[in-house]
């Protein structure tokens, strides 16, 4: 049974309502947060080649070699993903993972940069100075990484959890 024809009008008016104010677009299709992140990531990706490209439009020599994962039709673009981060089970979302409590380190993965996430005390107030030299070593940290990671390649998307699985933080 298909949705009704008027359904994606639908959807967007709603979503529509509660997206920020400077976004005119909504993609609302994902499940999961496998596949929203999943999404993310293509979407992002997606982005980035066109805005770099300057057109939507595919040559023929990119249309052959995206069907080989090779430039110049899918150039290498960077991920930067944040350690401790639980993102998916698909592949590009567990390459953009690295929680340690799970089982996904047997799988190939996508050589994407990783930040550092900060290992904050609580309760924060008690540790406030130490938090903010740890806030401010990964902030400075990620900074070079973005910045070592652009003389390579360009970066279509950071992926930050900002509440992350099974940390264990020191109290």
């Amino acid at each position: 049974l298909a949705p009704p024809q008027e359904y994606p009008r639908l959807v967007s008016k709603l979503m529509n309502k509660i997206a920020p104010h400077n976004v005119n677009e909504v993609y609302f299709t994902c499940g999961c947060y496998t596949s929203a992140n999943e999404n993310a990531i293509k979407l992002a990706t997606l982005h980035k080649f066109y805005e770099l490209k300057g057109t939507d439009k595919l040559t023929p020599e990119e249309e052959i070699s995206v069907m080989m994962g090779n430039a110049p039709g899918a150039p290498a673009f960077a991920v930067i993903v944040i350690q401790g981060g639980l993102h998916g089970t698909s592949l590009s979302t567990m390459s953009a993972s690295s929680c340690e409590h799970l089982d996904i380190n047997h799988f190939v993965r996508f050589n994407w940069p990783t930040a550092p996430f900060p290992q904050i005390k609580y309760p924060y107030e008690e540790h406030e100075a130490m938090n903010r030299k740890e806030e401010e070593r990964c902030i400075a940290q990620t900074e070079q990484l973005i910045k070592d990671t652009l003389k390579t390649k360009p970066i279509d998307a950071m992926i930050i959890e900002p509440i992350q699985y099974g940390v264990q933080y020191a109290s």
